[in-house]
């Protein structure tokens, strides 16, 4: 993938109203995490952004705010969507659920 190709990316998120990767698009960029929701962080070992994705569970956790990452060891970015490939993608959907039926239910992410 090349700089047209990210740039084509960034387009297709945030459209041609020239949004800067500095704003709200980008919340790890935010001057503070304080105060958001509690947040379900699942990264894929073989993934361009896992890095920036699990030092984002990071921050957060920092900030005070609920936080709960999964790394799929072995997966690659977009497994989550393949569950009649991947048993642990079936794990992530699982896990992912575990989470939301937390926060929905009783205010706080499982453990």
């Amino acid at each position: 993938m090349g700089t047209a190709d990210a740039q084509w990316f960034w387009r297709q998120y945030v459209g041609d109203g020239g949004i800067t990767p500095g704003s709200l698009a980008v919340p790890f960029k935010a001057a503070t995490l304080a105060g958001l929701a509690p947040a379900h962080v699942i990264t894929a070992e073989v993934d361009c952004p896992r890095d920036d994705a699990e030092a984002y569970a990071r921050r957060l956790g920092a900030a005070g705010v609920p936080v709960r990452h999964r790394r799929y060891r072995g997966m690659y970015h977009g497994f989550f969507t393949e569950t009649d490939a991947f048993t642990k993608a079936t794990e992530a959907v699982a896990d992912a659920c575990t989470s939301l039926r937390g926060v929905f239910t009783d205010g706080v992410l499982p453990a």
